[in-house]
């Protein structure tokens, strides 16, 4: 079926979305490489932006120290349980 769409379109389409061992050019090595890579770093994003801006309104407007030093496994299942909360619609953003 794919073959058949990209031979419809042309030989360039095929050369390059035809599959076999290495589509692109690349091994399949590289291209797990690139996407942990890519992933790993959406993940630390992710992790960086909803505690740093947790930490930067406890230090700087509350004054305070977050909970997550103390307890930080208590910390991320709360934020699971609000994370389900707002899904279920008990809580509105």
């Amino acid at each position: 079926m794919m073959q058949a769409e990209a031979a419809a379109h042309g030989p360039a389409l095929e050369a390059h979305w035809g599959g076999g061992a290495a589509p692109f050019g690349a091994s399949w090595q590289k291209t797990m490489m690139w996407i942990f890579i890519v992933t790993d770093g959406l993940l630390f994003s992710g992790l960086l932006c909803g505690y740093g801006f947790a930490w930067v309104g406890h230090f700087g407007f509350e004054k305070n120290k977050p909970a997550s030093f103390k307890r930080p496994l208590y910390s991320f299942m709360g934020d699971w349980v609000m994370y389900r909360d707002i899904w279920s619609g008990k809580i509105r953003l």
